[in-house]
């Protein structure tokens, strides 16, 4: 039998998922192309700043991945696609042919006029450790200001990268208070947009406003972006806003490689794809062996999403009821109080929740800070549980539980998720002992 060619272009999440999966099939010759030789854990990155993780624990070498999930690694920058021939020509390694080509790239970055007085979170991995170096100069001085941000792409309102913008600017605010100088900085996020996060919701955006005003959060919303200067944000109507720290996520663009293709694209650069994710005006033929592949083209990404829970030890709880804590996400209306029950005993919550003065109804301090930490740890579990995902991952999220909770927690988990996916990071052997497989990592590599 022929073996197919497969190149995989990219070395993140999803290339490396692509080439994990792939490279399991006995019909094709898997290669991963990546401009860097490590795979970057670019979620967890925004700990890094506040020293929350290390940059050594949030990269793997991509060698030892290869090595070991059986896929070749070429480790080169992509100069250009040319479809219609199923080659790629690379910098160091010329041409390369395919059978079948999945592009994984993450795109090139928007670049507004002064961007170089900025950091980001969502650029080259280093840039985490400038942020951090910055972060630590502020915080010997011992007060400051400090603006996170993301811009837009008017080709493409989608083209946004807020979520992670918003995480480190979380976890900075609970760092300095932490150290007890919180009162000291002056914390703004600026964006584009009236309101950012609308996408996920009116009560989305309304409960944003609500941490934002129990934390002494300040915001710049609604003004485009003019420039960027040295300590300075400078908007379209020649506002300014003043900060020692400038940490900005640009809006998306199409990466440079893809532009020098002859695949579909569209007006701000990206390849055009269907709703199978194939490129657009690009002929798919399936061989024989791929007969038994499950049709792509009826699963949507928000419909993937909603099926992934991840709960780790820093456990947030919001300043409202148990009831809307667990189900935190869906509509009032919506809201299951059956449900909401079944997960808080999954989580071996209910019994203390239901002594409470009000039951479902008591309200939860900012933070949990009339739990303990184990009661918080469960309502947290309780709320992943309550989601009902295909896929559940708990990283650490056992931590906080002594050993006769936690192991009620994890028998109850055994009855209850059934046909799940169940991915648990844990130092402790007592969380793991029900895995059906163990992964162990030394120093940040699989051993």
């Amino acid at each position: 039998m022929n073996r197919k060619n497969i190149l995989v272009l990219g070395g993140g999440f999803a290339g490396l998922e692509a080439a994990i999966a792939l490279a399991k099939e006995r019909f094709f010759n898997v290669t991963l192309i990546s401009d860097r030789e490590y795979f970057y854990i670019y979620p967890t990155s925004i700990w890094i700043p506040t020293r929350g993780n290390a940059f050594a624990d949030v990269t793997v070498p991509l060698e030892k991945l290869a090595e070991r999930r059986n896929f070749n690694l070429i480790i080169d920058e992509v100069v250009e696609i040319i479809g219609k021939e199923n080659k790629i020509l690379l910098k160091d390694n010329g041409e390369k042919n395919f059978d079948y080509l999945i592009v994984a790239i993450g795109a090139d970055k928007m670049k507004p006029k002064g961007v170089e007085f900025t950091s980001s979170i969502c650029g080259d991995p280093e840039e985490a450790l400038e942020i951090q170096k910055q972060l630590d100069i502020l915080i010997a001085k011992g007060h400051g200001k400090i603006a996170m941000g993301f811009g837009g792409n008017p080709k493409d309102p989608s083209a946004v990268r807020g979520g992670p913008a918003f995480e480190l600017f979380f976890n900075v605010h609970h760092k300095l208070k932490k150290l007890g100088i919180r009162d000291k900085f002056e914390l703004t996020f600026f964006a584009p947009m009236k309101n950012p996060g609308a996408r996920m919701g009116e009560n989305a955006v309304s409960k944003m406003k609500m941490i934002f005003d129990m934390m002494n959060l300040k915001s710049h919303y609604g003004k485009k972006i003019k420039e960027f200067q040295k300590n300075k944000v400078v908007f379209e109507d020649d506002s300014i806003l003043e900060a020692d720290l400038i940490v900005f996520v640009p809006a998306n663009k199409g990466k440079k490689n893809m532009v020098n293709s002859d695949l579909p694209l569209s007006e701000a650069g990206f390849i055009e794809i269907n709703d199978g994710t194939f490129f657009k005006s690009v002929q798919v033929v399936f061989d024989d062996q791929l007969e038994n592949f499950e049709d792509i083209k009826k699963y949507k990404i928000a419909s993937l999403r909603n099926q992934i829970s991840f709960l780790s030890q820093r456990v947030y709880i919001f300043n409202d009821t148990v009831l809307k804590n667990v189900a935190y996400g869906s509509n009032e209306k919506d809201i299951n109080k059956e449900k909401v029950i079944l997960a808080l005993k999954t989580a071996e919550a209910w019994d203390f929740v239901e002594k409470m003065e009000f039951g479902l109804n008591t309200v939860l301090n900012e933070f949990g800070t009339n739990l303990s930490g184990g009661q918080r740890q469960r309502i947290a579990l309780a709320r992943a549980f309550y989601k009902n995902s295909s896929l559940i991952i708990l990283d650490e999220a056992t931590s906080s539980l002594d050993n006769k909770i936690e192991k009620m927690v994890l028998n109850n988990i055994d009855k209850v998720l059934k046909n799940k996916i169940l991915i648990t990071v844990a130092h402790r052997q007592s969380a793991i002992q029900h895995s059906d497989k163990l992964i162990k990592f030394n120093n940040g590599q699989i051993i």
